[in-house]
């Protein structure tokens, strides 16, 4: 039974790194997130567990040029249970955009077994351009596969999105797909689109 135990939280935690913005330590992760509003590609390295440190290129078509940002993801707070994880993150960071220097802040907070998950993103850039957004999901995986199998999750994500050139909420239906240290998502409610590519090593 305690093998059985270790076994599940092995599990959930491998699922957790997948998503999450601080991995093991010395891990690498490359993130590319594209939808019809934002173009966000991060780099990061977590010099700990509870610390990851890079760079990040965002692009907001409401605003003339991308922001280029040096950013510190901070795991702070963790709960583990038998079968079960869940996270509190702060992100910070400074950054360039249209020769202005732009603070970013934000956090993520989130809970996941290997069936069900949730997650609750807010950030906020402050500058000249400034933005802010809430992204809430939730997920539910239809099968429980193995660590070295292909990992399935059907996903449903909130978003709203507030700038001085305008405020807009959607929802959107979206696949997730994982295997080993790759994932990708895709989703689509007609009108606003996102696909998702993301690799740790």
């Amino acid at each position: 039974m305690r093998i059985f135990s270790i076994f599940l939280i092995f599990m959930s935690v491998a699922t957790v790194l997948m998503a999450n913005p601080v991995i093991y330590q010395d891990g690498k992760m490359i993130d590319v997130i594209v939808d019809s509003k934002t173009t966000d590609i991060q780099f990061f390295y977590s010099v700990s567990p509870k610390m990851a440190v890079g760079y990040r290129y965002f692009e907001y078509s409401k605003t003339p040029s991308p922001t280029h940002l040096g950013q510190v993801n901070l795991l702070t707070k963790r709960w583990n249970k038998e079968d079960s994880q869940a996270n509190i993150y702060l992100l910070g960071g400074l950054g360039v955009q249209n020769d202005s220097i732009t603070p970013y802040i934000g956090g993520e907070i989130d809970w996941e077994n290997r069936r069900v998950y949730v997650s609750v993103l807010a950030d906020q850039l402050v500058g000249n351009d400034p933005m802010n957004r809430w992204v809430l999901r939730t997920g539910v995986a239809p099968y429980l596969a193995e660590f070295n199998e292909l990992n399935t999750w059907f996903i449903i994500q909130v978003s709203q999105l507030n700038s001085d050139q305008e405020k807009e909420a959607w929802v959107l239906p979206m696949l997730r797909l994982f295997k080993d240290n790759v994932l990708l998502e895709v989703g689509s409610n007609g009108t606003m689109h996102q696909a998702t590519f993301r690799v740790h090593f």
